[in-house]
């Protein structure tokens, strides 16, 4: 199924709290959060960011081409990293946020706000969403560079989620690959929203691409990230969650079957031994 919601406002990022509201930013820089059902509140007034996501402390992590922030649930805002600019953003399974800053992947400890690189794209490319295969095993990284061609990168990893190389080409998702968001479901295929296509393609574990959702005759409509829905509150864990920039702003909801890569059961994928 595929709905547009209302209630929710996400401009770019969406990120959904234990209690099963989701959090978004509309056009005017206000982070508001929402019920499922559309009841909707402000939280806080002029906030700029791109993805976002909830720490296990409970605060929301934002990621901004000013830096790394933070937002407790008192609504106080704290620099986390002045020098993490950039547009990705997740929560590893080991607590620590991950953003794409620049040319690369970093770890940023939210307790001491210590950072290191852990995968470089290159001199010549620029890191945007990721996220890891269902058995942590892989990372896909989505790229701007010199292949515009090549959309969708990956690097194996260790036990540490460290790159145990470089990144190499995995999916080629579109002809001019800007990629606003990538999540991975429990099966290991990746879903990539593509901001200049208006599309989602859909990439299974060996790298073969299709077209999922399409939406090139709206110019209203594009995905501008995108998360899996948390099971509370009425989120399907199935389903994902897009926010719409230009279309008021709006969200849709598309329920693909499928949960997210983090589902609490059997991993369905591993690549490797």
């Amino acid at each position: 199924s595929d709905r547009v919601m209302t209630g929710p406002k996400g401009y770019h990022g969406l990120a959904i709290d234990s209690a099963g509201l989701m959090f978004g930013i509309d056009a005017s820089g206000m982070l508001t959060r929402s019920s499922y059902d559309g009841d909707a509140s402000p939280f806080l007034a002029n906030v700029e960011a791109e993805q976002i996501a909830f720490a296990d402390s409970g605060d929301l992590v934002l990621a901004s081409f000013g830096g790394l922030l933070g937002i407790t649930q008192e609504a106080e805002r704290y620099t986390i990293d002045q020098t993490l600019g950039g547009y990705g953003l997740r929560i590893g399974p080991d607590g620590h946020a991950y953003a794409s800053s620049g040319n690369g992947v970093y770890r940023v400890d939210l307790e001491s706000f210590e950072s290191e690189l852990l995968v470089s794209a290159g001199s010549d490319d620029t890191a945007r969403g990721f996220d890891w295969s269902p058995a942590l095993d892989r990372l896909y990284v989505g790229v701007f560079g010199s292949d515009v061609r090549m959309g969708v990168m990956v690097v194996g990893l260790d036990g540490d989620l460290r790159a145990t190389g470089p990144l190499e080409p995995f999916a080629n998702v579109s002809n001019v690959p800007t990629n606003d968001g990538i999540a991975v479901d429990a099966c290991g295929n990746l879903y990539v929203a593509d901001a200049f296509e208006k599309q989602v393609t859909r990439v299974t574990p060996d790298g073969v691409v299709s077209l999922y959702l399409d939406w090139s005759g709206d110019p209203q409509q594009h995905g501008h990230g995108m998360v899996f829905g948390s099971g509370v509150g009425g989120f399907r864990d199935d389903a994902l969650y897009l926010p719409m920039p230009f279309a008021n702003p709006a969200n849709r909801a598309h329920s693909i079957g499928v949960p997210s890569r983090s589902w609490q059961g059997v991993t369905l994928n591993r690549v490797g031994p």
